[in-house]
């Protein structure tokens, strides 16, 4: 297990891009094909946003 590169589809292709966005948009993307199916592991950092109402 590793990371996994995913390929863009042609823009003509319709859907099959939520792997890519993952990939894009993650820390980390790991796809496991095991025989007992696939499973798709997503690493992304997660941090707090200062809101308007803080430090009032």
């Amino acid at each position: 297990m590793g990371e996994t590169a995913v390929a863009l589809l042609s823009p003509g292709e319709v859907g099959h891009r939520g792997l890519w966005l993952a990939q894009q948009l993650t820390g980390g993307l790991l796809i496991d094909n095991s025989g007992q199916g696939t499973t798709a592991s997503v690493t992304a950092r997660l941090c707090l946003r200062p809101t308007a109402n803080e430090g009032v």
